[in-house]
């Protein structure tokens, strides 16, 4: 006679099963308890300036009326801490009042006509929407992320460290960008003038016209600007530094230990040319 086999293995399973459902749906139970909030904040100067710290979301728009507003859990939001100074907004969480278990994450919704001045600070990150019009232009990055932002103006002053993500679009009579750490700018730029320092091992794509740039690298840093065009070009690198740009009339470079350039655009001349070392420099259309 056949004996009868015990269920074992299925009772177990069926009981890690039911387990795991009842986690789950406790788990959406309290989720749907914990419902996000959102607060509107009184911005009662206008803002000329934006500092943000770790843990925040900055969706931000240009073109309309001045407006904040704060979304998160209402325990994460009752432990964030702004101030508005001499046209500064700056945005912190306490870095002591939250429980461990609780998400140290915000968004912010604000709305301005235009600002001068950014700053995002570590494990931020900032989405813009419309073209920030104004005359002279800020910011600074560190290990956090950018994109859609969309400058015009006089003069623009960028400054890029850790591990960043940075990414626009500038109309400007100068651009300055310098960069250190091993993060990646991707910026397309309209410019007379176009001055970018890179150090660390960042990475660096760029496109648009230009009269003049002066570049200079060292570390470990790459710049792609095939499609960035300029007129003249000042071009230092160093260590293993790689870049390739496309110049219409006259160019300087100075190469040394492993560096490498390739320089497209056959009919630009050269005024001055130093490559020494294991460097290598490379002409071509």
């Amino acid at each position: 006679m056949a004996k009868k086999k015990t269920p074992t293995v299925w009772t177990a399973v069926g009981v890690g099963l039911a387990t795991l459902g009842g986690g789950l749906l406790g788990w959406m139970h309290r989720r749907r308890q914990v419902a996000l909030e959102k607060r509107t904040i009184d911005l009662s100067a206008p803002i000329q300036a934006l500092e943000v710290g770790s843990g925040f979301d900055v969706e931000l728009s240009f073109g309309l009326g001045e407006e904040l507003v704060m979304e998160g859990l209402p325990a994460t939001l009752d432990e964030v801490n702004y101030t508005i100074h001499e046209g500064l907004l700056r945005v912190y969480l306490s870095p002591d009042g939250l429980s461990p278990e609780l998400p140290r994450r915000v968004t912010l919704y604000l709305s301005l006509r235009s600002l001068p001045s950014i700053t995002l600070l570590s494990d931020s990150s900032l989405t813009a929407q419309g073209v920030n019009e104004v005359d002279h232009f800020t910011l600074v990055q560190h290990s956090s992320r950018l994109k859609g932002l969309q400058v015009e103006g006089e003069v623009a002053s960028l400054r890029l460290s850790g591990e960043f993500k940075s990414a626009g679009h500038f109309r400007l009579k100068s651009l300055s960008v310098q960069t250190v750490g091993n993060g990646k700018l991707k910026y397309d730029a309209l410019t007379s003038e176009t001055n970018l320092s890179m150090a660390g091992s960042g990475l660096a794509y760029l496109s648009g016209l230009a009269d003049r740039v002066d570049c200079s690298l060292s570390g470990r840093t790459k710049v792609h600007a095939e499609k960035f065009v300029t007129e003249s070009i000042k071009v230092l690198l160093s260590h293993d530094a790689q870049a390739e740009w496309k110049v219409n009339q006259a160019y300087s470079v100075s190469l040394s230990e492993r560096s490498h350039l390739i320089l497209r655009g056959e009919e630009a001349k050269p005024s001055e040319v130093t490559v020494t070392q294991q460097a290598k420099f490379i002409r071509c259309k």
